[in-house]
């Protein structure tokens, strides 16, 4: 797949012509006026050059003589050929080999993914504490685990050469799955689509060729005890030895149609739209539904019960539709339902709080909580972190003041003049949450929640610097841009910063090979929402370098970062 061979094979797609049409209707006038088996070598002959079987579609019945190729019908399904497939093979057989490479790799595997912060209300949720068994995970696991995955591995594999070849092909991965979701798409993004699947399938192919054939790789145990279930399954019946033996022997294998499909996708969109249009997804979530009924039955013979409160639901919902209670606003009928079940937590949480989409950030004017400034300030006077705190909080809020007067010519910022601010009753207001609105790469309208706790990583523009000579020193590398905290000492380590400057909220993963450093800043109190997933034996220290997730959902990774893939894919 992705080679020179495989395109030109690609452009000779199959049509439903005459010689196609005369086959099956030969093989199905052997088999039903004659009685040929279906295993004679004459059907054989007739339909094995062309794959083909002995059935009649109803496209070609009814819209052949207009000249429609229903093989054009198929589209490709992202969710179950390459989250639930090609993804998910790889990671097992990610997992084989760390049992492979020996030590304790597999419990630094689940640590780290134990390790990786949240993002968004559930575009990265909480990894399960051991993740290699790979137990009850659903697509959207997969697809977290492929997100996050980089950082993860980094640093495990025994020697550099199998650790490159590893994160080169995560780092295709991801580029692939960024680009194939995309809800937009232009000419570039579709030539973008098309270089990074050759890029996949050379990466594929080198990890297969290296790194798989230097280890034996075996079955994971949880695969070695299911086998061994069916085994003693089929001795009860008879049909058995009833013996499973040891572990055996797993290679990676690239020859399935779902590998080979991934080249499918650079052809279909233009000609069906993005992939969400004709996602599996959506008919994947309507289980929930009819399986939410199973509680309202007696657990006795359910499935008729089950029909019957899904064509009642139905009814109803046409009833609504009718007498128009559908079009009542929708602040309205979202209080009615929720009132007498809100909490603090979720009213604070809710869409009523999201503010206007048209606002650049959203802050609570709560003043519940609040402390005296110079008291704030005096009771951390030791914590390097609040260091000439009021000075830094007078001078950005004069900078605020007079912005406008600044783009026009210098202001001056003198000690007098940070003096003049004066803070009302010496109070100073506690908000742990901003929501960030931004324009997405499809132009819709999004928002961010940055908490300080859980959440407060953020993305601002790059400072030009005046005297250098690339303006926007970009990574031009197969890696995802890495970054650290400078020392607190060195000027500018802390400061204010005014929310308009905001991009997004931004998912920042510790890269955990190399490990973490007590020189960059003393004992402080902000790391309170640093460390909020890390161990508390490393309480007061800081991960050496951080990783800046790029394909943490569709914006970061296709829209935000399409401009520079092509430097990336060169690389």
């Amino acid at each position: 797949m992705g080679t020179t061979v495989d395109y030109h094979r690609r452009n000779k797609l199959r049509e439903d012509n005459a010689d196609i049409q005369w086959r099956i209707k030969m093989a199905r006038r052997w088999i039903f006026e004659q009685g040929v088996s279906l295993t004679s070598v004459w059907l054989k002959r007739t339909l094995g050059p062309l794959s083909l079987t002995p059935t009649r579609n109803a496209f070609s019945i009814r819209l052949a003589e207009h000249g429609f190729n229903f093989y054009s019908m198929y589209t490709p399904d992202l969710m179950h050929e390459f989250e639930l497939g090609v993804w998910k093979s790889t990671l097992i057989h990610l997992v084989r080999l760390l049992h492979a490479f020996g030590g304790d790799r597999v419990q630094m595997f689940n640590q780290r993914y134990r390790h990786i912060p949240t993002f968004g209300h559930d575009t990265i949720r909480r990894f399960v504490n051991n993740m290699a068994d790979l137990k009850k995970m659903a697509a959207r696991d997969y697809e977290d685990s492929l997100q996050c995955a980089s950082p993860v591995f980094d640093g495990l594999p025994p020697n550099d050469q199998d650790n490159k070849i590893i994160l080169d092909l995560l780092f295709d991965y991801g580029c692939w799955h960024s680009l194939a979701k995309l809800r937009l798409h232009t000419d570039d993004t579709q030539s973008l689509l098309n270089t990074i699947t050759v890029h996949t399938s050379a990466s594929v192919r080198n990890f297969a060729r290296t790194t798989c054939a230097r280890y034996e790789t075996y079955e994971l145990p949880r695969e070695s005890a299911a086998r061994g279930r069916r085994t003693a399954a089929l001795a009860s019946r008879g049909k058995g030895k009833g013996t499973a033996g040891g572990r055996k022997l797993k290679s990676f294998s690239t020859t399935t149609y779902k590998y080979h499909a991934l080249w499918d996708y650079s052809s279909t969109i233009p000609m069906f739209g993005p992939s969400d249009i004709y996602s599996t997804l959506y008919g994947e979530l309507e289980h929930k539904v009819v399986k939410r009924f199973y509680a309202r039955t007696n657990k006795n013979n359910h499935a008729g019960q089950i029909a019957r409160h899904v064509h009642l639901r139905s009814k109803m919902q046409r009833l609504t539709d009718r007498v128009g209670i559908a079009q009542q606003p929708l602040k309205s009928r979202v209080a009615r339902q929720h009132h007498g079940r809100g909490t603090r937590r979720g009213r604070s949480h809710s869409r009523d709080n999201a503010g206007a989409p048209t606002d650049r950030y959203v802050i609570a004017e709560s003043q519940r909580e609040y402390d005296d400034i110079l008291v704030f300030a005096r009771q951390r006077r030791n914590d390097p972190a609040y260091q000439s705190f009021v000075p830094q909080l007078r001078e950005h809020i004069l900078s605020r003041m007079h912005a406008n007067e600044a783009n026009g010519g210098h202001v001056e910022r003198s000690p007098e003049r940070r003096d003049c601010i004066h803070f009302v009753a010496d109070r100073i207001y506690h908000h742990r949450r901003v929501r960030i609105n931004y324009t997405t790469y499809d132009m819709q309208r999004s928002q961010d929640v940055i908490n300080s706790c859980s959440h407060p990583d953020i993305m601002v523009l790059h400072h030009d610097d005046e005297h250098a000579n690339d303006p926007h020193p970009y990574w031009y590398a197969r890696r995802h841009p890495r970054v650290g905290f400078v020392p607190f000492d060195s000027g500018g380590s802390f400061g204010f910063l005014d929310p308009a400057l905001v991009i997004r909220g931004s998912h920042i993963c510790p890269l955990f090979r190399y490990g973490f450093t007590d020189t960059l800043l003393a004992k402080s109190s902000t790391r309170d929402g640093q460390n909020y997933y890390e161990d508390a034996d490393h309480y007061d220290e800081d991960y050496t370098y951080y990783l800046v997730n790029m394909f943490v959902d569709r914006d970061m990774g296709g829209g935000t970062h399409g401009s520079w893939h092509e430097g990336l894919c060169g690389n």
